[in-house]
């Protein structure tokens, strides 16, 4: 039965050459902080919005498109206000206005039909574009991180990080047929969250103890790697959001 292969090899003694540049890859992003799919997720988004807010602004084909679809959801419209000007967004948006104010002109009818018709243009997580790439993007990265956990060397890598969030643990539990693999994941998560929950306490205890010097990095940024536990990464909440 596989529970827990971090003492069995160390992930920085794997010998690159028998890596693919996929494992690599992989092995890198599961060292960083936070959840490595939500990660990835954002990583996305950012170079997603990085061309696109660009583009909005100054191509009329692509407001013409954007007005079409009806924007984006509420997370992502504000997100995308956070990477784009004041002057990049009045001329992205100008086009979606006034399709709304046609759309709006054309309603009749009783009430519930014209409620209807409003909210026909208003965009959710199901419809939104940017929401679709971040789908795109998880989808595509659980598949490689649940084909990497059926070798060996994965689960030490995996066994070497804070693992995955709440969400991204049911989707990656989801795409596997070997009951031990889905046992050490369990495995892994629990003893992953036991272990911030310690570092929550001794945070709690040195700062009431006048004792902040003492605190471990690990103390002192426990509660962001409990809330990218229990919610997952801040930026992708909207595709969660979208599963409830």
């Amino acid at each position: 039965m596989i529970k827990n292969e971090k003492s069995a090899q160390d992930p920085s003694a794997m010998d690159d050459a028998l890596l693919t540049e996929q494992e690599k890859r992989l092995i890198k992003e599961l060292k960083k902080t936070g959840c490595p799919v939500c990660n990835h997720m954002e990583d996305t988004l950012f170079g997603f919005f990085a061309t696109f807010q660009y583009t909005l602004a100054n191509n009329e084909k692509a407001q013409r498109e954007h007005a079409a679809e009806h924007g984006f959801c509420p997370a992502h419209t504000w997100h995308l206000a956070q990477t784009s000007s004041s002057s990049g967004l009045s001329r992205g948006y100008r086009t979606l206005l006034l399709h709304f104010a046609e759309k709006l002109a054309q309603l009749n009818g009783d009430p519930s039909d014209i409620a209807n018709g409003i909210a026909q243009l208003i965009t959710d997580a199901e419809n939104c574009r940017a929401c679709r790439v971040l789908q795109k993007a998880e989808s595509s990265y659980i598949r490689q991180l649940a084909a990497f956990l059926e070798q060996e060397k994965g689960r030490v890598a995996y066994s070497a990080s804070r693992g995955v969030c709440l969400r991204h643990l049911r989707l990656l539990v989801s795409f596997q047929s070997h009951r031990e693999i889905v046992e050490f994941l369990l495995f892994e998560a629990v003893r992953n969250l036991k272990e911030t929950a310690e570092y929550m306490q001794r945070f709690v205890l040195k700062t009431k103890a006048l004792e902040r010097h003492l605190i471990s990095r690990d103390e002192r940024y426990s509660y962001l790697h409990g809330l990218v536990y229990v919610a997952g990464g801040r930026n992708v909440s909207a595709l969660h959001l979208m599963r409830i």
